[in-house]
């Protein structure tokens, strides 16, 4: 006979006296498993299609799935990256390695823990062109990729 699947729940009090029920193993919602990076890793957000210099915004690189990344910016750039924009991300997985270009939009956007920080979220959108990219960024995202 297969085993049924854990319904045991945690109960937790709250000040008001009211109980809360939570599973006992968390559900992981996301679509694809997310690689932290080396604390260095940057990415450059730039508007797309205008995608020259002057509208580019450097950040800090905190994960990173075939999917789309999360990164830290500056507080004051979030008008110029609000939901829906479209951007073009450039970034490295690892210091050496194949420099990526994938257009993706701004999904999310929440204060960061620091002061003056934004964590930004961003989708990457693939067309038919650009799946090799696709293919190229699961490969260097899996474990001993390049």
């Amino acid at each position: 006979m297969p085993k049924q699947p854990s319904t045991e729940i945690a109960l937790t009090s709250m000040e008001s006296n009211r109980a809360t029920a939570a599973t006992a193993d968390p559900v992981d919602r996301r679509r694809a498993a997310r690689r932290n990076l080396h604390p260095s890793a940057t990415v450059k957000l730039a508007l797309w299609p205008e995608s020259r210099d002057e509208h580019a915004f450097m950040g800090a690189l905190l994960n990173l799935s075939p999917m789309g990344l999360a990164c830290r910016v500056e507080e004051s750039w979030n008008d110029a990256l609000a939901k829906n924009v479209p951007v073009q991300a450039t970034f490295q997985v690892r210091p050496g390695a194949q420099r990526f270009e994938v257009v993706g939009r701004v999904v999310s956007s929440t204060p960061g823990a620091e002061p003056g920080y934004s964590i930004i979220g961003i989708e990457f959108q693939f067309d038919e062109q650009a799946l090799g990219t696709k293919r190229m960024l699961e490969r260097a995202l899996a474990v001993g990729g390049g």
